[in-house]
């Protein structure tokens, strides 16, 4: 069995090999942490932390196009996810040990920065693109929940550890780096570089994700911003100061575990329910949120002595902040790494996830911006007074349209689990997605051809294996001419009998300058033919059996 058809069982060495760069993804995102709360350089300010991390965005944007253009042209994707897990701890590591010269100090602080960020992307980018090409959909969002899990468990070890006074960068402790760099050499043991890629994927319109996922965001932004205004505002009243829901809860610690949560349920729910539920269920849930938030929030006025009222805020931080980590957490699994590989062509996979992933870092580059006050940007006051109301039309909005989102599991499952007991080669060779709109009618031909005759005897499909070609060349198919066959030909097709087992959409795809609509009709023309050969033949070695 090759790895096209390891379904039955969980991919455990897969799921292994993946987890294990867990770790350098916790170190990652400690860096960035740190870096926006101003933490990562002792002799740097706030202010240039903000710089630095601004710095950060634009090279994660680099990386993101690096990914869409070269990231296709590797045949080695697993070397790109080792090389750029370990290059930045590496890099930690060589700095804490090499004394940087004054005036380059800078220099290095930023060289630092953009290769994090950079690394990030190429990372995460080679993970998703290899990912749906070596694992079959029921299992991928179970084994990216694993990955970030282990990175979440360890981001609350090290939050743990600060709590202690140890910091896990330091130069005396280098925890972090050195447990990033042995997580990558371990996933190594089961030699992941010999894994076969094949080009997975669901024939679906990544558009029809893309525009409710904007609206969600746009909700979410707007919630939380509103959010985060009127309880500032609230306390203001009361001439008191808040941080964060973090610190006034005292569960600062605890938010990687709360993340952990939501990453656990959604990487479920999307393989056990499918990606349409899942999705349907964030969308929701960030609705709920819009709607139900501000229970959570109030001013009291309350006796403090008799005949003396004073306002009170009344604020039930610890459910606010786990529905807030929870729905950060599940959108974290499902809409950062997954989906998005997932539906359209195999050809322009890498590009498809630059182009989303492009839009993501001027998402959180705005977020960032507008939570941390950079460059003197602050947050309207508009959306403090209407940010709720507009954040539940959105989600409203995107709710109505996941209607349209298309279910992407069923769908696959559905052709795995039906038996034609076909070659395997020649599974592999003519079939490049599981199931687009045009497969079960592929597969409908397939089954006319073989149904043109009764109790069909050895004799015909020894002769379809090996004369095939010789009886039914390509260039009698109509609409197939000199040209035509040699770009067919280049395409990887090589007998009328595969062309006959495809689809319109792919065979266009991978044709150059072949429209669907001729496509379709060569099709229709070559399963005919393929079928009256078919007969014919069958017929003949009856008749020679007979006599």
């Amino acid at each position: 069995m090759t790895e096209l058809l390891e379904y039955r069982e969980f991919p455990v060495q897969k799921a292994a090999a993946i987890a294990c760069f867990g770790p350098a993804f916790a170190f990652l995102t400690l860096v960035i942490v740190r870096l926006t709360r101003g933490e990562l350089f002792r002799d740097v300010s706030a202010g240039d932390h903000l710089l630095l991390l601004g710095l950060g965005a634009a090279a994660a944007s680099l990386g993101i196009i690096v990914l869409g253009l070269v990231l296709p042209r590797v045949r080695n994707l697993y070397m790109v996810m080792v090389l750029s897990a370990i290059g930045t701890p590496a890099l930690s590591l060589v700095l804490s040990f090499v004394e940087v010269p004054p005036d380059y100090v800078w220099t290095a602080h930023v060289a630092y920065v953009g290769f994090c960020f950079v690394f990030l992307t190429l990372t995460l980018g080679s993970m998703s693109i290899l990912l749906n090409e070596i694992v079959v959909i029921r299992y991928r969002a179970r084994i990216v929940m694993i990955a970030m899990l282990v990175m979440l468990l360890l981001s609350f070890v090290y939050v743990l550890l600060g709590t202690m006074s140890i910091d896990v960068m330091s130069t005396e402790s280098p925890i972090a780096q050195t447990v990033a760099i042995v997580g990558v050499l371990l996933a190594t043991v089961v030699r992941p570089w010999r894994w076969e890629r094949h080009p997975l994927t669901v024939s679906e319109d990544v558009q029809r994700f893309f525009v409710p996922t904007f609206f969600v965001l746009a909700s979410f932004m707007l919630w939380y911003f509103s959010t985060q205004m009127n309880i500032r505002n609230m306390f203001a009243i009361v001439g008191e100061e808040f941080t964060t829901l973090g610190e006034y809860s005292g569960l600062s610690v605890y938010e990687p575990l709360m993340l952990a949560a939501g990453a656990a349920v959604g990487g479920l729910l999307a393989d056990v329910k499918g990606r349409k539920t899942a999705f349907n269920s964030v969308v929701l849930m960030v609705g709920l949120l819009a709607i139900f938030g501000t229970t959570m929030y109030g001013i009291e006025t309350r006796e403090v002595s008799p005949g003396t009222y004073e306002p009170v805020v009344v604020l039930n931080a610890v459910p606010l902040l786990l529905a807030e980590r929870f729905v950060e957490g599940f959108m974290l699994v499902l809409l950062a790494v997954l989906i998005w590989p997932e539906v359209g062509s195999p050809k322009t996979r890498a590009r498809r996830l630059a182009t989303v992933w492009l839009f993501f870092v001027g998402y959180m580059a705005l977020f960032w911006a507008a939570d941390l006050g950079a460059f003197g940007w602050s947050v309207p006051e508009a959306i403090g007074l209407y940010g709720r109301e507009f954040a539940i039309l959105l989600s409203l909005m995107g709710l109505y349209l996941t209607a349209n989102v298309p279910e992407i599991l069923d769908r696959e499952i559905e052709l795995e689990e039906l038996e034609l007991n076909f070659d395997e080669e020649l599974v592999e060779d003519t079939v490049e997605a599981f199931v687009g709109a045009d497969d079960f009618e592929s597969i409908r031909s397939q089954l006319q051809i073989m149904e043109g005759t009764v109790e069909t005897p050895d004799g015909p499909l020894d002769v379809m294996s090996k004369d095939f070609n010789k009886v039914l060349p390509m260039r009698s198919i109509p609409g197939i001419g000199v040209r035509m066959e040699e770009r067919l030909f280049k395409a990887g097709y090589k007998s009328a009998a595969q062309l006959a087992g495809e689809t319109p959409q792919r065979l266009a795809a991978k044709v150059e300058g072949l429209s669907v609509k001729r496509a379709q009709r060569i099709l229709r023309a070559a399963r005919e033919r393929v079928k009256d050969v078919f007969e014919r033949m069958s017929h003949q070695s009856s008749s020679r059996s007979d006599k």
